[in-house]
């Protein structure tokens, strides 16, 4: 007669980030690239709102981007990435509640609040990630630490608030943008705690997939239901931009977020959020916005921030 099977592991520590140089250095390129590639994020979104419904656009740009992750993964892991023993329902607790509902939050959020309120809202993702990985006993309240998110934060409202920026205050929407963040934080911290082992790559496919999944049966449940009216825009102009979100933001900006998380910690990887104003301001350059210089030292703060909190790991 053989063994029983052995029962699946309990929740395993996140593992440690690694010290080398060289693992720092693709991890903070990595979340560099993902702050560039984000920075376009709030204003698309917000324009892509005037012609789609809220619930739609979430699952369609999730669901694109999940199967970008999931070819990517077959093509380099093949088909057995998809299959084996897995932890299914921390997969879709992870994925499908926490990713699916940040991606369904901060399409509301943005909706309701504009692009540049919800910028300042994202400015207290590190805050959030500093005192949710503290609570949930993953990492101590370091000095360095705390210093780095000061600075970052610091640097993050000082690109949002620049002199001469138009900002036509709060508008009731800013709640659901800062409970995405506490939602996109979560996963990343229980990513990296529940499903250690799996490649980044493996990670960011399956917890996409689990998102898209419940945003897709929610929003078709509610369709059908009559509860809402799905409002779909199949422009050229409009696919483009929704291809861009989903493959480039979506599907490359995921992986390079768990990749960087699982090197450096969430809470360093969340100060690079507060690049992202500085990346849609460039971005905002080339539609002809005039460039202001505290948004260039807004830049070099959260840069400082970043540096600062790595000091002695």
């Amino acid at each position: 007669m053989s063994a029983p099977p052995a029962p699946p592991p309990t929740a395993a520590p996140p593992t440690r980030p690694p010290t080398g140089l060289g693992d720092r250095i693709r991890a903070n390129g990595s979340l560099l690239t993902t702050a560039v590639v984000w920075g376009s994020f709030f204003p698309l979104i917000d324009h892509l709102l005037q012609t789609w419904d809220t619930l739609t656009l979430a699952a369609a740009r999730l669901g694109f981007a999940a199967l970008g992750l999931l070819t990517a993964l077959v093509l380099r892991e093949g088909w057995r990435a998809l299959s084996g023993p897995l932890p299914w329902r921390r997969i879709w607790l992870a994925g499908g509640c926490g990713l699916g509902g940040f991606t369904f939050l901060i399409t509301v959020g943005i909706g309701a609040s504009g692009a540049v309120p919800a910028a300042v809202i994202s400015t207290s993702s590190p805050v959030i990630a500093l005192i949710l990985a503290w609570a949930l006993g993953h990492v101590p309240l370091r000095r360095a630490a705390l210093i780095g998110v000061a600075f970052a934060v610091s640097g993050g409202l000082v690109v949002v608030f620049a002199p001469g920026r138009a900002f036509e205050g709060m508008r009731g929407g800013e709640v659901f943008v800062l409970l995405a963040a506490i939602a996109w934080v979560w996963q990343s911290l229980m990513s990296q705690q529940w499903l250690v082992g799996l490649s980044q790559l493996r990670v960011a496919a399956l917890l996409s997939a689990a998102g898209a999944l419940n945003l897709v049966a929610v929003a078709s449940i509610l369709a059908l239901t009559g509860m809402t009216s799905p409002m779909v825009d199949v422009s050229p102009g409009s696919l483009a931009i929704l291809a861009y979100l989903a493959l480039v933001g979506g599907s490359l900006g995921n992986f390079l977020w768990y990749f960087g998380v699982s090197r450096l910690g969430v809470t360093i990887a969340s100060m690079y959020n507060n690049l992202i104003p500085v990346f849609a301001v460039l971005v905002a350059l080339l539609l002809g916005t005039e460039l202001i210089w505290t948004q260039l030292a807004g830049g070099a703060l959260i840069l400082m921030g970043v540096i600062w909190a790595q000091r002695g790991r």
